[in-house]
């Protein structure tokens, strides 16, 4: 397996490649200052603005796919425990911002490597890890360990994931996923419908290619039965 690195995006690199897109499709980000709040009060990256009015608020994760030191290889295990507390880090900084739920809480994961990439997030998602198409480590048969997986998804209400090319700064794919239980489900959808990569843009298929085109995946997820639903099946 190739274990090579690709390139790592400091913060403020995948903040502006976040930023311009959703300049590009009439969205603002608004950078959350943590010194305006108290150290006990966890608060997301950004609200997101549309036509200056606060339309829901965003964290940011950007996890790194690293080799084991032991073994040399990547652990899918590893991975999916990652994403489980990335997760759930994430959820606990949008609902302390905004504990009475007013305003659609999403989470945008950004990778470079293209192994760590949205197919793995649907299996996340789904509660399984999957090689050459079959299941090989089903995390649902542990009840204790799916059940806190379930209150995780359930506050929130939207996942994106942009994946970024491993030699230059800029998004080359987009997935979305929305929480079809979340009593903002129709606002999140009307969100990133916007949000989808405009028609001339869509062809690039290839992953591995570094390219300045954009595919995009766009899905319900039904956090109490982890469940998918491609968004076309779903309306």
């Amino acid at each position: 397996m190739n274990t090579d690195h690709p390139k790592v995006y400091s913060e403020s690199q995948i903040f502006e490649m976040i930023s311009q897109y959703f300049i590009t499709h009439g969205f603002n980000c608004a950078k959350l200052d943590p010194a305006s709040h108290s150290k006990s009060h966890s608060i997301p990256d950004y609200e997101i603005l549309q036509n200056g009015h606060l339309v829901a608020y965003c964290e940011v994760k950007s996890p790194q796919y690293i080799v084991n030191a032991d073994t040399r290889m990547f652990q899918w295990n590893t991975l999916f425990n990652k994403l489980k507390t990335t997760t759930r880090k994430a959820a606990k900084q949008l609902t302390t911002h905004d504990p009475e739920n007013i305003y659609p809480k999403i989470v945008i994961y950004t990778s470079s490597h293209f192994q760590l990439m949205w197919l793995r997030f649907t299996d996340f998602l789904q509660g399984v890890i999957r090689g050459n198409g079959q299941i090989i480590r089903d995390f649902r048969t542990n009840t204790e360990y799916i059940s806190e997986l379930k209150k995780t998804l359930h506050l929130i209400d939207a996942f994106m994931w942009m994946q970024i090319s491993s030699k230059d700064p800029e998004i080359i794919q987009i997935s979305f996923f929305i929480n079809k239980q979340s009593i903002h489900v129709d606002r999140t959808t009307q969100i990133l419908s916007k949000l989808i990569p405009t028609s001339e843009l869509i062809s690039c298929t290839n992953l591995h290619k570094n390219c300045s085109c954009y595919s995009h995946y766009f899905f319900y997820y039904n956090p109490e039965i982890l469940q998918l639903l491609p968004f076309q099946d779903a309306i």
